[in-house]
């Protein structure tokens, strides 16, 4: 397991526990996330190649126009309908 050098000597961090409604906290990285080495992992840049095909990667803008998650009734009950006047 590779971790980002920014996560070395983290301490009291909260995890997924794979659970749904449940986290893990106080999870410290060098103890309770296996990581075998820490790695300086970089983010993707513009013109980097593709590992896959060998061509360089393009960054643009774009539009999300749909995205599905759980909310539960949080929000729904909060617009609750109002009487009318």
């Amino acid at each position: 397991m590779y971790a980002d050098v920014a996560l070395k000597g983290r301490k009291n961090l909260i995890a997924g526990a794979n659970k749904e409604d449940f986290h893990l906290k106080k999870r410290n990285s060098w103890r309770d996330f296996g990581v075998t080495e820490y790695a300086d992992l970089p983010q993707c840049q513009r013109g980097e190649g593709w590992p896959q095909f060998g061509a360089p990667l393009k960054v643009a803008k774009a539009v999300e126009i749909g995205h599905i998650f759980k909310l539960g009734y949080k929000y729904s009950e909060s617009m609750a309908p109002r009487p009318r006047p």
